[in-house]
């Protein structure tokens, strides 16, 4: 790495660090919030939510019990007991916005990246803009 190199990475550092100590906790709980909300929707980073073509997405009983709870039943939303999304946190790392579910199963988070694609929890344009606005604020 040569000195123009090192000068690049150290302005880099110097940015992270000056992001993470601007998103405060209040911040980071409102991205938490709007991904939440994203999730409600039925939204990943990609678009809607989708299982495999060759998947229905609820068994009868599943649906019975979502819409007894006043959960939608026309869409897949990350959503039934609340403890998924009770889990998420969002933190800052170097530079970008980290996603975890704490305290969850981490199974199950890895088996609903895997089923419904990489992007199931990533935010969509409208969260983007969103969380972009709130970062102006």
């Amino acid at each position: 790495m040569d000195v123009f190199d090192q000068k690049i990475e150290e302005i880099r550092n110097t940015a992270a660090s000056f992001i993470t100590l601007v998103l405060t906790d209040s911040k980071l709980e409102g991205i938490a919030e709007i991904l939440r909300q994203q999730y409600l929707e039925g939204e990943g980073g990609a678009g809607r939510i989708t299982p495999p073509k060759d998947y229905y997405p609820y068994g009868k009983d599943y649906m019975k019990r979502k819409a007894k709870r006043g959960l939608p039943t026309d869409r897949v939303n990350l959503y039934f007991d609340g403890d998924l999304h009770e889990s998420l946190t969002v933190s800052m790392g170097t530079g970008e916005l980290n996603i975890e579910f704490e305290g969850y199963d981490e199974e199950i988070t890895e088996w609903l990246e895997g089923f419904y694609g990489p992007d199931v929890f990533s935010p969509n344009a409208d969260s983007l803009e969103k969380i972009r606005m709130l970062l102006l604020t």
